[in-house]
């Protein structure tokens, strides 16, 4: 994975979108798509980049869709788990349905 920028080391949105990968994979606990754009936002803060919330929602639902097609993250009724997580606990959920 590649340097994560946070704050004003963000400069493009590039680094936008390493910061939404990098919070969702690094994520211990379930997530909406409304708590992880808070989060991506949060640490957003004090960028010279104009980042609008609509960019912003777009990159986290198109990179938990992409986690999704790939089976890396769990989704059920809008909450979202990276699946490593899952298997660590004992957690094996089915692929049904999902």
């Amino acid at each position: 994975m590649c340097q994560v920028k946070t704050g004003e080391q963000i400069r493009e949105i590039n680094d936008v979108q390493n910061l939404v990968t990098a919070l969702i994979l690094k994520s211990r606990q379930p997530y909406t798509i409304a708590s992880m754009i808070k989060n991506v936002t949060r640490n957003c803060e004090g960028s010279t980049l104009n980042i609008p919330e609509d960019k912003i929602s777009q990159l986290v639902r198109e990179t938990t869709a992409a986690f999704l097609r790939t089976n890396y993250i769990f989704g059920r009724s809008g909450q979202y788990l990276v699946r490593p997580v899952l298997y660590k606990y004992g957690i094996y959920p089915s692929y049904s349905g999902v």
